[in-house]
């Protein structure tokens, strides 16, 4: 088996970001409480009134723009690719530091999604759908029984099955189980 890289995907740890949801709220509401605490129930009129008219004109283009562009813009990455994580049939290379697959255990992968994914929306948002494909990962105890978490960034929907000879390599070693395999690369790439 060839090596198998993915980049490394390491988390920026700040709490809050503005996005484009939080920007059209603000652009919303600001001016409707700015209405209603000065002019209270009557209706705006004059230079103010085109004023305010003009505003709610520009935020309404503003949003259905944001709308129909969250279709094709990608997820803000919220940290960096830094690194290279490469999977051999027996074994993992992070940064050039090897795991013997003989020495790990508690061998874990999750596959959230892959760069370009739609994310369905539940509700009404003007925020990015595609993703950037950094929301998977392999965790593992290595021999020196320190825990390993690598997030890494899958670039494509079959890029996991090209994990297959190290998934089965693992299955067979008793690193994984084999419906884990199953369902990761799924039944007919499996041959444990």
């Amino acid at each position: 088996m060839d090596k198998v890289s993915f980049e490394i995907f390491e988390a920026e740890k700040k709490p809050f970001r503005f996005t484009p949801d939080w920007i059209i709220g603000i652009l919303w509401f600001t001016p409707l409480l700015m209405l209603w605490l000065f002019n209270g129930d009557s209706k705006p009129n004059g230079v103010f009134g085109t004023i305010v008219t003009t505003y709610f004109i520009g935020v309404f283009v503003i949003t259905i723009y944001f709308l129909i562009v969250s279709f094709s813009t990608y997820k803000p990455l919220k940290g960096r690719l830094a690194g290279e994580i490469q999977f051999e049939k027996d074994r993992i290379i992070v940064n050039g530091t090897f795991f013997s697959l003989q020495d790990i255990r508690n061998l874990e992968f999750n596959f959230g999604d892959y760069f370009g994914e739609k994310d369905p929306k539940s509700y009404k948002s003007v925020n990015p759908m595609l993703s950037q494909g950094v929301d998977n990962y392999v965790s593992f105890a290595d021999s020196a029984n320190q825990n390993q978490l690598i997030y890494f960034k899958i670039t494509g929907p079959h890029s996991r099955t090209s994990l297959a000879p190290f998934i089965n390599e693992a299955i067979k070693m008793k690193k994984m189980e084999l419906k884990h395999g199953i369902d990761l690369i799924g039944i007919e790439n499996v041959n444990a």
